[in-house]
């Protein structure tokens, strides 16, 4: 099972503030913002590290929103490959059991893309996502700052 990362980030006590002055709903969607951002700089960023061959693998990291796990004041976003959708053919078998054109999961083209991250018994990890946070921490954590001060003062229509 893939090893998680987690970070918080301290030190904004006057966004904190701020934002405690917001309503609730619009704290929510101004931490979902932000931690949306800081997700986005690791994105572009595994995708660099990511080995090349056709392509497909870079395309395919992203980050999605932990619905479960989220909650007032704790966002949470994964970034990794992720399952993609299918849509089944317009075949004579699909439109008679009715999923002609329909979507459907499946497991990524890439999905080789943890045999890279992880490393195997004959491989060793040449990791991507986990470097993706790691080596770009003060540009993350700048990234939301940025987009909380942008969401609180675009409320306040202040400047501090």
């Amino acid at each position: 099972m893939a090893k998680g990362l987690s970070f918080k980030v301290t030190g904004l006590q006057p966004l904190g503030v701020a934002l405690a002055g917001m309503r609730e709903d619009m704290q929510k969607k101004a931490v979902r913002q932000a931690v949306t951002a800081g997700a986005r700089v690791i994105v572009l960023a595994a995708r660099r590290n990511a080995p090349v061959k056709s392509g497909k693998l870079k395309k395919s990291i992203e980050s999605l929103r932990d619905k479960v796990n989220s909650r007032p004041g704790f966002e949470v976003r994964a970034v990794s490959v992720f399952k993609v959708f299918g849509v089944y053919a317009n075949t004579r078998e699909n439109v008679r059991k009715g999923r002609a054109g329909k979507k459907y999961l499946m497991d990524p083209p890439t999905f080789y893309w943890k045999f890279n991250e992880l490393g195997t018994v004959k491989q060793p990890a040449r990791p991507f996502i986990e470097p993706a946070l790691s080596e770009n921490l003060q540009k993350v954590t700048d990234a939301m700052k940025a987009k909380l001060e942008e969401r609180i003062f675009q409320r306040a229509k202040v400047r501090p």
